[in-house]
């Protein structure tokens, strides 16, 4: 039986994957808003096995994703992947945010936003903030790429 939102696997803030504060405080929302997108989609593919999850590793400090199974089956790559990353390059942090298959196909992939690392924290934590919410606008905007990839598996 499929699962309902309540029911997901929410790792992030459960399993402290995120240490610093500046990326936890982006996740809340977007997590919120991953679990949003899920909902509106359950309706159109009840079958469908969602994961939200987030992380970090030293070059990229915050990794935040909602993976699509079009059916539950775990062997198998995922169908859809809705990604933001937050990367450190070249004394900056470089935000993207991209829709794509579990293999790697990109469906689409958004433009990327940068703040110098040496700005104030300050500065950086109202980066993030607009960064989350350019991904927001982002996924939503294409929003058509994760039904059609959903479609195309179920």
């Amino acid at each position: 039986m499929p699962r309902r939102v309540s029911e997901l696997d929410v790792t992030c803030e459960e399993q402290r994957l995120i240490s610093d504060d500046r990326f936890r405080e982006i996740w809340i929302p977007l997590e919120a808003y991953f679990r949003s997108v899920v909902a509106a989609l359950q309706d159109e593919f009840p079958a469908m096995w969602p994961v939200i999850t987030c992380s970090q590793t030293k070059v990229f400090p915050f990794i935040g994703y909602t993976s699509f199974l079009a059916v539950r089956d775990p062997d198998r790559a995922e169908d859809c992947v809705m990604m933001m990353q937050v990367v450190r390059r070249r004394g900056q942090l470089v935000a993207s945010f991209d829709i794509s298959s579990g293999d790697g196909e990109l469906f689409a992939s958004g433009p990327g936003l940068s703040i110098a690392v040496d700005e104030v924290d300050d500065a950086q934590i109202e980066f993030l903030r607009a960064a989350e919410r350019a991904a927001e606008e982002f996924f939503t905007g294409n929003i058509d790429e994760i039904r059609r990839a959903m479609v195309a598996e179920s």
